[in-house]
């Protein structure tokens, strides 16, 4: 990449920040102070490999969980081994609520070579193994979140900014200042909107995102929580990811859409098949599917994630697919025009997902449906809530795990997806899960909230 354009911009910086997502999807930080590196320096690639060679963290980085600073001794993850965090200049922005600071996503690498557990590089080896298919995936995401005051009330809790209903038009109003700001500066930062609407809880708001390669998707979405808070702080208040905040309101999920490409065309949809959807979009689809308990210790891997993920709450509680059906799991979306299928949505993601495991395994799993030559259940045409027990085992529907350490056990078990994280990385993976789980377990919903508030 020509990195000159980007050397202009740093002269004005004071500060560069090198992120990375660690396991717990905690967005970190180390940052460079800028004026030392342009001293006695007039050569941009000198100044670009001396940022570059800046930035190292612990592999200890790697083994924390979401919850304390303390490593997951298990993991074998010290605090004796630095890694290299090595900028991907293409992810470099600055936020204009934070003009003299730039930032950047790293990735980690051990004697120049990409390290076992670095989440971005999994996801760059799933999508280069669907590239040398002939496949290219496209993805799109839908970030929901609160936004409170930052004053409390006086029993000590969070007040959001509104109370209003679903798509409410006054909740728009009431916000307009900061989602107004928020939008500019993701559009600013190269981070393109196709939507924003208010929410049904109270606060809560949704920004979708335009569907791109996976990988830039998921650096989007680091750089677009680290917008949106930067943002809401400017104006006063607290943006919120985490996946359940409150019983009687719903969730924050981030809803992935995607679609499989080959040689510019959308493979998704075939009139001429069943259902419409074309038979290497149907193979990837049920891998997706068969895999998706495991799936979810990767993609709603919080404690706290399984508060959302229940029936009638539009979250996709069961391992079903459905077109146009908001209950399923997997959702197939038509085009309103001609009627085309265009992009299918997966429901079981949520902001505690470090987007680069998550996406990867959403790659890996269906690669392994395209392998197998999975096929698709019938579609659920129903609420699947609404049906009996009986029905639903008739009909082979299963209930998805309805805890983390339930969702953990089904990856443990599941060798295709492990095989392709690699066994290191799955393992360490696994680890910090089942501490995170020990640690949590037996707490409130109100506990978990306060815990996680401003993690996510």
């Amino acid at each position: 990449m020509d990195t000159s354009p980007i050397i202009e911009q740093l002269r004005e910086l004071q500060i560069l920040r090198v992120l990375w997502c660690d396991n717990s999807n905690i967005i970190r930080t180390k940052g460079v102070f800028l004026p030392p590196m342009f001293e006695n320096e007039s050569d941009p690639n000198a100044i670009i490999d001396r940022i570059n060679r800046a930035v190292t963290i612990t592999a200890a980085s790697q083994s924390l969980p979401a919850i304390r600073d303390e490593p997951v001794l298990s993991t074998g993850l010290a605090p004796v081994l630095d890694i290299r965090l090595v900028p991907a200049w293409e992810t470099f922005s600055v936020c204009p609520q934070t003009p003299r600071i730039g930032t950047v996503i790293g990735d980690m690498v051990l004697k120049a070579h990409p390290w076992v557990h670095c989440p971005r590089h999994f996801l760059a080896r799933m999508q280069q193994q669907m590239e040398a298919r002939g496949l290219h995936v496209e993805l799109g995401f839908e970030l929901e979140f609160y936004l409170f005051h930052q004053e409390r009330d006086g029993k000590g809790e969070l007040v959001p900014v509104d109370q209003c209903l679903y798509g409410a038009s006054l909740a728009a109003q009431k916000s307009q200042s900061v989602i107004s700001d928020m939008l500019d500066a993701l559009w600013s930062e190269g981070i393109p909107v196709a939507q924003y609407n208010p929410e049904t809880g109270p606060g809560q708001h949704e920004i979708s995102f335009v569907h791109d390669a996976p990988i830039t998707t998921a650096d989007r979405i680091v750089k677009a929580r680290e917008s949106i808070h930067a943002t809401a702080l400017k104006h006063e208040l607290i943006a919120s990811f985490v996946p359940m905040l409150y019983d009687e309101a719903t969730g924050n999920g981030m809803h992935t859409h995607f679609s499989l490409w080959s040689d510019g065309k959308n493979l998704l949809s075939d009139s001429d098949s069943r259902w419409g959807i074309s038979e290497t979009a149907e193979h990837f689809t049920a891998g997706v599917l068969e895999h998706l308990p495991a799936l979810m210790a990767i993609s709603t891997p919080s404690v706290n994630s399984f508060h959302r993920i229940q029936p009638h709450e539009w979250s996709g509680a069961f391992q079903a697919w459905g077109v146009e059906n908001k209950e399923a799991a997997l959702r197939m979306i038509r085009d309103t025009h001609d009627n085309q299928v265009t992009h299918i949505e997966l429901k079981t993601v949520d902001c505690a997902a470090n987007p680069y495991l998550a996406f990867g395994g959403i790659l890996a799993t269906g690669m392994d449906g395209i392998e197998r030559q999975l096929a698709l259940p019938d579609p659920v045409e129903v609420d699947p809530g609404n049906l009996t027990d009986a029905e639903r085992v008739e009909r082979g529907i299963r209930r998805l795990p309805t805890s983390l350490d339930a969702a953990i056990e089904r990856f443990k078990s599941d060798t295709s997806l492990k095989q392709a994280m690699g066994s290191d990385q799955a393992k360490v993976y696994a680890q910090i899960r089942e501490a995170e789980f020990a640690i949590m377990q037996g707490m409130s919903l109100a506990e978990e909230a306060q815990q996680l508030l401003e993690r996510f």
